[in-house]
């Protein structure tokens, strides 16, 4: 997955394979749409990416 927000903000779909490199690497993380990766709660990627586009902190409490 390309981890350049303009590039996620513009694609139509992504695919994010991990949840590291080499060994550990090459498992189908996610695959969607952008706003879908964000709203995966489970994704360490969306919590990263959350983070860095500022959406965290709408977050009500408990949500996140």
């Amino acid at each position: 997955m390309e981890h350049n927000l303009e590039v996620l903000k513009r694609a139509d779909w992504v695919i994010d394979l991990g949840p590291d490199g080499g060994r550990n690497g090459g498992e189908l993380v996610f695959e969607g749409t952008p706003e879908g990766l964000l709203a995966d709660r489970a994704s360490v990627t969306a919590r990263y990416l959350r983070r860095d586009l500022g959406l965290d902190t709408v977050l009500p409490k408990g949500r996140r």
